[in-house]
């Protein structure tokens, strides 16, 4: 079975968005088998799209991490005074 998941995280600022997907896009190499991963940036909206043909939990499972990985970059952000 097909899984896809789709997250949009927005933002207060466009470069603040793009600041965010440079920080995630080294994450769209190495990805399980049976995952894809997919990011774009709409106004100042970071769009995610996995797919999985995988195990449900590896899905969960890297949803989480992704997720994770965009919690860190706007703490990083923020403790530099820059507000998102």
């Amino acid at each position: 079975m097909k899984v896809d998941i789709k997250v949009s995280l927005i933002f207060n600022d466009k470069k603040i968005v793009k600041t965010i997907y440079g920080s995630l896009k080294p994450d769209n190499l190495n990805l399980p088998e049976g995952l894809s991963l997919d990011m774009w940036i709409k106004n100042r909206k970071l769009i995610i799209k996995i797919d999985s043909e995988a195990k449900h939990g590896t899905l969960i499972n890297t949803t989480h991490e992704i997720l994770g990985d965009c919690q860190v970059a706007i703490l990083v952000l923020q403790k530099t005074k820059i507000k998102c």
